[in-house]
């Protein structure tokens, strides 16, 4: 008679259960300590406005619990005594694994249900917040245990899979790491944007997201006091997120029990179980060490290409030691390898730096833009101070382009070589959905940094409304902050202060940056902050720099006696 194949085992599961009970009831005393230390002080819509916030934060905790879950469940496979053990046992491939993935599966969902019935006696009407954690973070805990999992199998001994899952999970984080050290110095105003990289880093994801939920909180009047009252939660952006990553998961956990069926019981102790991968790790390996050494270099001055080199160099040995086992390297086969893998490295330096695609001699056309933003600063500023949609201020920002990467003479007949120089941020938005980002040094002395002032002088830049509306700008004025003190400024003062700032303005005396205007001291002569009511009842803040040349401003500061620099600096 043909027995019943059985993926679950009782006896097994349990086992996982109190063999690992500290380990699991520490995971849940640990959250659960935070908890009741934050709430013990705390309202319903703070401890409300908390959980919403852990839904995020606790995915480094699910990374590093669900790698060390793994490795306690799966262990026995990198001992070579306890792996043959356990296989001798009659018991098939497919119900060791499953019965450990579902012992794993409850060391996340056992003590965070505990930890959702614990908050939701505590958050009242507002309950419904401790079970979208619960869901939150079982979708965050089902994707980390899923890359653990597969990095298993994928490797032979315990450092390896620290060292694999490490790298699985910020793969797209190294990969621009690699590209900024060594590719993005021979890319001329090219700089390559965090934000693609971290679509693709889960870990970095999960923790910036703060919208997964909506709380809508009102102020209720009492006999007492004025009291914050939850009124209702909503769901926000970003479970579509966790839920494809929980699915890459499941996925992973598939994966992984196609090379558990396979797996060779004799690569235990070995550093990788799937020997087609040794070439994959050994040139990630590689790479990343030359980086390493480059950017360490960068730390003393002398960043050169002369150090990926030795990089390179290190990091091909040093791997193949790990997977080899032994120091015995450096052999024939090894230096063809790393000879094949120098040369494909110097082509695509050498093809990079020749520009063959026509990456940095790009300016787009005309008839492809739809907008253009600019801002001083690296190109990593996070955001644009102006958006440009008229044609002939699109039209300069081209020939500001064009300085920045030589196609233009910007001299204009200026005999004076004083460098006072600027980094410039130009981002083109094009019409077929796409943006050309760009950073470039500009001379601010020449005719770009006229073109520069004529832009950062701009009321709807500076104050953000044109001369018609700065009434209306200055009723919605609720607080004055001047060199960083609050001022008690009556309603005819804010005005005579906004119109002595649109009148530097109209002047073309109140750019935003130190380098357009002549003056020794970066900072200016004061600083102003407006807090402006919007019509929704919320707050705005605008910042202004004011400098020795914005004589209306500096003439209204200085009557008060409120310049933070002393005349004579300006002089």
């Amino acid at each position: 008679m043909k027995l019943k194949t059985s993926f679950f085992n009782p006896t097994v599961f349990k086992k996982d259960i109190t063999r690992f009970s500290p380990f699991w009831g520490l995971y849940a005393a640990f959250v659960l300590m935070f908890l009741m230390i934050f709430s013990s002080n705390a309202t319903v819509p703070q401890l409300a406005e908390f959980l919403t916030s852990c839904i995020g934060s606790l995915a480094p905790l699910h990374m590093i619990y669900a790698a060390l879950v793994a490795q306690l469940l799966f262990g026995d496979l990198y001992n070579a005594r306890l792996c043959n053990a356990m296989h001798a046992m009659p018991l098939r491939r497919e119900c060791w694994f499953s019965t450990h993935v579902l012992a794993g599966l409850a060391f996340s969902l056992v003590p965070n249900l505990l930890i959702c019935l614990v908050a939701m006696s505590m958050l009242g009407n507002g309950w419904i917040v401790a079970l979208w954690l619960l869901l939150g973070a079982t979708l965050e805990y089902l994707f980390f245990f899923g890359v653990a999992v597969f990095c298993v199998f994928c490797v032979g001994n315990r450092f390896a899979q620290i060292l694999i899952y490490g790298i699985l999970n910020f793969l797209s984080m190294l990969s621009l790491w690699f590209v900024s050290a060594v590719y993005e110095p021979l890319l001329k105003g090219v700089y390559f944007s965090t934000d693609r990289f971290i679509q693709y880093c889960p870990i970095i994801k999960m923790t910036s997201r703060d919208d997964l939920l909506n709380l809508h909180i009102d102020f209720q009047m009492s006999a007492t006091k004025n009291e914050r009252i939850l009124t209702s939660v909503s769901v926000g952006q970003g479970w579509d997120y966790l839920a494809i990553c929980a699915v890459i998961g499941v996925v992973l956990l598939g994966l992984a029990l196609l090379l558990y069926r396979r797996r060779k019981l004799e690569s235990a102790g070995d550093f990788m179980a799937v020997k087609a991968m040794e070439p994959v790790f050994l040139l990630i390996y590689t790479l990343c060490a030359g980086a390493f050494c480059m950017l360490f270099s960068a730390l003393f001055g002398q960043r050169h290409y002369i150090y990926l080199a030795i990089g390179i160099i290190i990091g091909f040995f040093t791997g193949l030691m790990l997977l080899h086992r032994t120091t015995r390297v450096f052999r024939k086969k090894s230096f063809v390898g790393l000879a094949i893998l120098s040369a494909a490295l110097i082509l695509s330096l050498f093809l990079t730096k020749m520009d063959i695609l026509g990456v940095v001699s790009r300016i787009p056309e005309m008839d492809e833009i739809k907008s253009v933003g600019i801002n001083f600063g690296s190109g990593y500023a996070p955001h644009d101070s102006v958006v440009l949609t008229d044609s002939k201020d699109i039209e300069n920002i081209r020939y500001i382009h064009g300085v920045g990467i030589g196609i233009q003479d910007d001299t204009d007949g200026n005999s004076d070589n004083h460098e006072n120089t600027d980094q410039i941020f130009i981002r083109y938005k094009l019409k077929n959905g796409s943006t050309v980002s760009r950073t470039y040094a500009i001379n601010t002395k020449h005719k770009a940094g006229k073109i520069l002032s004529d832009i950062f002088t701009n009321p709807k830049y500076v104050l953000g409304v044109s001369k018609e509306d700065l009434p209306l700008l200055s009723n919605t004025v609720s607080t004055v902050v001047i060199n960083h003190e609050y001022m008690n400024l009556s309603k005819q003062e804010i005005e005579e202060l906004l119109n002595a700032v649109m009148a530097d303005c109209e002047a073309g005396t109140m750019a935003q940056s130190w380098s357009l205007h002549n003056e020794p001291n970066d900072y200016g002569v004061a600083s102003l902050e407006f807090e402006i009511r919007t019509a929704d009842g919320l707050h705005t803040y605008k910042y202004i720099q004011v400098y020795g040349s914005c004589e209306n401003t500096v003439a209204w500061l200085k009557l008060r006696d409120l310049l933070s620099v002393p005349t004579e600096t300006m002089a």
